[in-house]
């Protein structure tokens, strides 16, 4: 059974710009500390950063009401390293997906994020387990 389903798609240009004008404290409005230490040791700084941010947009969508005060940016980590995309919601974050799509029993966050050189989509699913 599919609860929900979000999509995003986000210009690295854009984020890139961003970035190079106010840096850390652009990067800081939405993500966390082990975030930052990816962007940080990343060759491709606003890639990873733009990744990251489209991750949690579609993630927001999928639940079906964005991001929102009681499910905001910190209540997701993303970690866009490797080719798994790990995804790890606070028990804020968990509490708000099993509420607001009236979840049971187990269930699974699937992401999935591809780019080009101007470019970043993804494609969240929630999923039963």
């Amino acid at each position: 059974m599919i609860y929900g389903i979000g999509t995003d798609i986000c210009a690295i240009e854009r984020i890139q710009r961003s970035y190079e004008k106010r840096g850390q404290i652009y990067a800081a409005t939405f993500c966390n500390s082990n975030e930052l230490m990816q962007i940080g040791k990343s060759s491709s700084p606003a890639l990873h950063l733009g990744k990251i941010h489209c991750a949690k947009e579609c993630i927001g969508k999928a639940v079906g009401t964005g991001l929102v005060p009681d499910f905001w940016w910190d209540d997701i980590e993303v970690n866009v390293n490797n080719e798994d995309n790990e995804v790890f919601l606070f028990e804020n974050g968990m509490g708000f997906i099993r509420k607001s799509l009236k979840i049971d029993g187990s269930w699974k966050l699937h992401l999935s994020l591809s780019n080009t050189s101007k470019l970043i989509s993804g494609v969240c699913i929630i999923s039963a387990s």
